[in-house]
């Protein structure tokens, strides 16, 4: 276990370690259970071509033109350009895996979405090229104590999301994500946890999940630290 003390309360959840105070908001009721926007699950419209078996974050996350002052959200989008950023919030996923999603113990792996190399991001300051998945994965792993396969899915080539429509963005060509042939045979009947920063349509989790599912894994759960909630007026 890392060297840091949390407090945990159904609104928020405070991290403190290396002289910092992190304080992130959690999801609070009315959430969907199945996508988690906030929006009752009943009236949710979000996730009817889901092929996760759920969507877990730690809470909500806002783009910058809604202007809210929110440190989660601010975290995420420094992740963009400071691999630091994803020590709290990996530390956050873990802890309300281990402390509120305590039915996330029956996954047997962690998989990272994976990224086209020339998608990487880039630390100046560490001076080198990173995918924000991997990070935070990486870091969700040694908390829980769950093995983790970075290159069980490839992504071939670039395909970004930003600007697409909400058709577009369900319309994936079948060549982007693939599976990893020579490790295909781990995932029979396992259950999966795949982890990302930000959920936005839930796509491109939704592809590797049906990717997944046809090569035997039995369920498929998907953990971002935010659950974007820019769809209604981006994804028309």
């Amino acid at each position: 276990m890392s060297n840091y003390t949390y407090s945990l309360n159904d609104r928020t959840i405070t991290i403190r370690y290396q002289g910092n105070e992190i304080n992130y908001n959690l999801l609070t009721e009315p959430y969907c259970k199945k996508c988690s926007y906030p929006i009752s699950t009943e009236d949710c419209r979000w996730h009817h071509s889901d092929m996760m078996d759920r969507t877990y974050a730690i809470g909500l996350y806002y783009p910058t033109r809604r202007n809210i002052q929110d440190m989660l959200s601010e975290h995420i989008r420094n992740l963009k350009s400071e691999v630091i950023y994803a020590e709290p919030l990996g530390y956050a996923m873990a802890i309300l895996i281990n402390e509120r999603y305590k039915e996330l113990a029956e996954i047997d792996y962690v998989v990272p979405i994976p990224k086209h190399q020339d998608e990487y991001k880039y630390d100046k300051n560490q001076r080198r090229k990173y995918n924000q998945a991997e990070e935070l994965a990486e870091i969700i792993r040694n908390e829980i104590n769950k093995p983790i396969i970075n290159n069980l899915l490839n992504k071939n080539r670039p395909w970004s999301q930003r600007n697409r429509n909400w058709y577009d963005r369900w319309s994936i060509p079948d060549d982007v994500y693939t599976i990893n042939n020579n490790i295909v045979s781990e995932v029979k009947g396992k259950n999966i946890l795949l982890i990302d920063d930000v959920r936005t349509s839930g796509a491109t989790a939704s592809k590797c999940a049906e990717i997944l599912k046809e090569a035997g894994a039995n369920k498929v759960y998907l953990f971002v630290a935010g659950r974007d909630v820019g769809d209604q007026e981006t994804l028309t």
